[in-house]
């Protein structure tokens, strides 16, 4: 009869925690924490590292309260993140030893003057990447300084850990990502007259609906990763308004249109690109897809739908008021005027307006009467 030691236990439990904080996040503290207890770490850190930044979804208690008192120039000069950019492979468990090396850890003022007088040593990271490459997922333990470099078992430990911690994430992103693109959502999409195609920051395909579908083929193409033209200059065009909607800003004021090219319709296909945002959770800030995406609209000119665009806007995250109101301002309606149609006082109808532009990310109402325009082309008339 085998008999398992009290370290396997807890290996074997902590699993277990780790697929039931998919289903309810805010255990994930104290999972993450516990990988490093496991693993003779003094705290984790989860962060997504992108080509254009990184974002720390998680650091434990300890780790943060060291890091936010840290210059921000030593944080910047970590060789961690140069190396966690430079790395090709998909998956791959790492320690600074086997990064940097003992001498360039020892040349290195990010541990000179950073961690080691901060007494923190060691640090064993799995790092991996996003289906396209755009991303990487980064489980960190960081060890003490007096802990030493770590084990043969305390790797192998890490490495079972870590494995699962990237399943169990893996499972947590495709509940979070149904609830982006969930039944409510789902819904709006068909009741518009034009494709609607929800896409995630790494270009995959989170929803499409059904005109979108009978679209497909025709000018675009629903691929498995991702949208496609049908030429290399409309691919660019394409990319383009996708890569814009998802900038965390954009010095361009207004929403753009682009025009792909059919070859079985005399008119091209217009494609409009918003951006969309996931409810706040710090947890989902691993999965860059998710926390934010586009909505593309691809719109068939010869439909010549003409319509107060209310869905649409309630799509964008308005509320059925503040869509009237939008409707209203963006035609080119006063706030004096909106008021007497619905029978609000002028203040009311102002603060109103003060939340679209703040939920549209906007500052003008000629900025609005863009979105309306735009959006009122999609929209099925009643």
């Amino acid at each position: 009869m085998n008999h398992r030691s009290s370290t396997e236990d807890r290996v074997f439990g902590l699993i277990d925690d780790l697929y039931a904080a998919a289903l309810e996040p805010s255990l994930w503290p104290a999972v993450f924490d516990g990988m490093a207890s496991l693993t003779g770490g003094a705290g984790t850190i989860v962060l997504a590292d992108s080509r254009n930044h990184s974002s720390h979804a998680y650091r434990s208690p300890n780790i943060d309260s060291f890091v936010e008192g840290c210059a921000p120039e030593l944080m910047d000069c970590s060789p961690r993140l140069h190396y966690a950019r430079k790395i090709a492979t998909t998956d791959a468990i790492v320690t600074d030893a086997h990064m940097i090396g003992v001498e360039g850890m020892k040349r290195s003022a990010f541990f000179n003057e950073l961690l080691w007088p901060g007494q923190l040593g060691e640090m064993m990271a799995r790092m991996t990447n996003s289906e396209r490459g755009t991303s990487k997922t980064v489980i960190c333990v960081q060890r003490s300084l007096l802990a030493g470099f770590p084990s043969d078992l305390e790797m192998k430990i890490f490495a079972v850990l870590s494995s699962h911690a990237h399943r169990a994430l893996q499972v947590f992103r495709r509940l979070a990502t149904r609830q982006i693109a969930g039944t409510g959502a789902a819904d709006l999409f068909e009741r518009l007259d034009c494709g609607v195609v929800l896409v995630g920051a790494d270009g995959n395909i989170l929803h499409a609906n059904a005109v979108a579908r009978r679209i497909d083929g025709n000018g675009i193409l629903l691929g498995r990763k991702g949208l496609a033209a049908s030429t290399p200059a409309d691919q660019t065009k394409l990319d383009r308004l996708i890569r814009e909607a998802l900038a965390p800003a954009s010095a361009d004021d207004g929403l753009k249109l682009a025009t792909l090219r059919r070859e079985d319709a005399n008119a091209p296909l217009l494609v409009q690109v918003v951006p969309v945002r996931a409810p706040d959770n710090p947890y989902l800030r691993i999965f860059s897809d998710v926390v934010q995406g586009a909505l593309v609209l691809l719109i068939d000119p010869a439909q010549e739908i003409q319509a107060q665009p209310m869905d649409a806007l309630r799509l964008l995250g308005l509320t059925e008021t503040e869509a009237a109101i939008a409707a209203l301002v963006g035609s080119g309606r006063s706030p004096e005027d909106v008021a007497a149609r619905r029978n609000i006082s002028v203040g009311t109808a102002r603060l109103h307006l003060k939340r679209i532009y703040f939920k549209l990310d906007i500052t003008r109402q000629s900025q609005l009467a863009q979105i309306v325009a735009a959006l009122s082309i999609t929209a099925r008339p009643d």
